[in-house]
């Protein structure tokens, strides 16, 4: 019961775990479990490891995460999971981690992380999530990494269309120690580096409107993109849209095309 590190790891033969296995080893701070063969975690395997700091099951067969599977490790500095076949990241996945400083999920298949994946996550200082499956990242889950000072991105499929904005707005807006993140669509913009992307490269993509309930979504353009349309003359149909500041478009995100509304001002 005194137990402050475990190595269970490098053993091609641990394939499952008993839920319940690691019950009474309330002062274990350091766990090892990494290159065995473990597909799957019982919900309760980490209940009650308060203590533990360390935490390593990078290079298992892991291809799922359940919600709130590491809730109790309140202490927890480091989480190992590359390696693994993990494919999305749920909102409540790491739930209670609010000590976490360094979590790596890269070498994964990781498709889609929940924009509230990172909630708890405000003292977190590394984050490698390269070499996934990522067209794009939520901006809410990057605000919530208030803390982070390295971020690696790199060779995932990024999509620097309008769904890249918030993770654009965050690199503009945050000093980080980051790798390139290329951009592997739309056709204009492969190979070109997201962070470095210009205002001007989403002055036509509609921001999120804060009272909308319908799930419509209203942009006011900033004086300088309406200075940019103004020397850039629009088609005549459209021309003026962008020239006054209580102009809008209202996009609705499953239409396909944002549909353009203009207010004449006398």
């Amino acid at each position: 019961r005194d137990l402050e590190e475990l190595d269970l790891g490098d053993n091609p033969h641990l394939r499952r775990l008993e839920g319940g296995a690691f019950r009474g080893l309330e002062k274990l701070q350091s766990l090892h479990m990494h290159r065995c063969r473990l597909a799957a975690m019982p919900h309760d395997i980490f209940h009650k490891l308060y203590s533990l700091q360390y935490l390593y099951l990078q290079e298992n067969q892991l291809h799922f995460l359940q919600d709130d599977l590491f809730a109790d490790l309140i202490n927890l500095s480091q989480l190992f999971l590359h390696g693994n076949r993990i494919r999305t990241l749920s909102e409540n996945v790491f739930r209670g981690l609010v000590n976490l400083d360094r979590l790596l999920v890269h070498d994964n298949r990781v498709r889609q992380v929940n924009r509230r994946a990172f909630r708890d996550l405000g003292r977190l200082t590394m984050l490698f999530l390269f070499n996934n499956s990522l067209a794009e990242l939520p901006g809410q889950a990057m605000r919530d990494v208030e803390s982070i000072q390295f971020l690696r991105l790199n060779n995932n499929p990024w999509s620097c269309g309008c769904e890249a904005r918030p993770l654009w707005e965050f690199f503009r807006s945050n000093r980080v120690s980051s790798s390139e993140l290329l951009c592997a669509s739309p056709a204009p913009r492969r190979g070109l580096d997201l962070r470095f992307l210009r205002e001007m490269d989403f002055a036509l993509c509609p921001l999120p409107d804060p009272g909308s309930m319908a799930g419509t979504t209203t942009t006011t353009f900033s004086t300088k993109t309406r200075w940019w349309f103004s020397k850039h003359k629009p088609v005549s149909s459209t021309k003026g849209v962008f020239e006054k500041s209580s102009e809008t478009v209202k996009a609705h995100p499953f239409s396909g095309k944002p549909s353009v509304t203009s207010t004449s001002m006398k």
